[in-house]
């Protein structure tokens, strides 16, 4: 509205229309979101699924049938380096590429 378009913080090449909501850096582009600090793009997903599981109730079963399917993904990532078959979502694709190591551990311990 009137106001000066600002260059984007990452690439330093487009024109920045959006601001990660965690530390406000200007992007461009997903790549660059992506690409502008793994460590916040982390913590904000982290963030993100500890604010949907407060105040989650889950059955024992459910928590040990969770920890079982973090395990098998965690442990074929590491073998493979990719998602191996079984491991996505409904919609077919897999999201282990999103979760650190530390948020795969973290999840295992609250369903544990």
């Amino acid at each position: 509205c009137g106001g000066q378009a600002m260059e984007c913080q990452v690439c330093l090449q487009g024109r920045a229309r959006y601001a990660c909501p965690r530390c406000g850096t200007r992007y461009c582009t997903l790549a660059c979101y992506r690409g502008h600090s793994s460590n916040c793009v982390d913590a904000f997903y982290r963030e993100s699924v500890e604010e949907d599981l407060k105040g989650t109730r889950v059955s024992d079963e459910g928590k040990g049938e969770m920890v079982e399917i973090l395990k098998r993904v965690h442990e074929s990532s590491l073998a493979s380096g990719s998602p191996s078959e079984g491991e996505e979502g409904e919609d077919g694709k897999s999201y282990r590429h999103l979760l650190s190591d530390e948020t795969v551990e973290a999840l295992s311990e609250a369903f544990s």
